[in-house]
């Protein structure tokens, strides 16, 4: 998200000075320095945010990077080499990746999910009362399945905290969801964020590509 964030920044900073009055020419400080000094600005803008980092490739192959404010409740500087959380920023590459596939005529946006994923995952979710037969592929894009969050579960969050080495299955989520949660709707009902609906479209994903989640949407 701090990525987007300084990315509309610099657009709408280009965007003011694209709308100013004409000033006296004077030499465009670097591109690189400029990048940095704009995210410096959104830093001083946003001090609740404990820091920001940056990323960006030109047209021409060249690359400028930033960084600002803190990694770390440690004060420890963040810098362009910090790792930090992907996060949710997955999802916009799963969704592309399903577009992409259907754009190949490979997958029907419309398809209900039980044909789709393994047959132990529609018959876990159906003890909770998720009706597989009529969730679809386009209603998981949108969260609009009627599946609760398994990742905003007290028993998830807590065992996070615990066990931070934990590798998780899809199948242990899946049933994280139907042990802590109940559906919320009927599919097409309602939105609802799902980081569930997610998991089920990586396990579609592989499943129609053959490969892992990280090489399909790489590819």
């Amino acid at each position: 998200m701090t990525r987007v964030a300084v990315f509309a920044a610099l657009v709408a900073g280009h965007a003011l000075v694209a709308c100013a009055p004409a000033e006296p020419e004077s030499p465009d400080p670097p591109f690189a320095e400029s990048v940095q000094a704009r995210l410096d600005a959104l830093q001083r803008e946003l001090p609740d945010v404990a820091g920001f980092a940056i990323w960006l490739r030109s047209d021409d192959g060249s690359v400028s990077t930033g960084a600002t404010g803190v990694a770390d409740p440690t004060g420890r500087r963040m810098s362009t080499d910090t790792p930090v959380r992907l996060a949710s920023i997955t999802k916009t590459l799963v969704a592309a990746t399903v577009l992409r596939l259907w754009e190949q005529d490979q997958i029907d946006l419309d398809a209900h999910i039980d044909q789709l994923i393994s047959k132990s995952h529609p018959a876990l979710l159906q003890t909770d009362g998720y009706e597989t037969d009529r969730i679809t592929v386009r209603q998981l894009l949108m969260h609009a399945g009627g599946l609760a969050d398994h990742a905003q579960t007290p028993a998830f969050l807590d065992k996070v905290v615990s066990q931070p080495d934990h590798i998780w299955t899809r199948t242990e989520q899946i049933q994280l969801l139907v042990d802590a949660t109940d559906p919320l709707s009927a599919p097409g009902e309602r939105y609802a964020y799902s980081d569930t609906g997610y998991i089920l479209l990586g396990e579609i994903i592989e499943a129609i590509t053959n490969q892992p989640l990280a090489e399909a949407v790489r590819q």
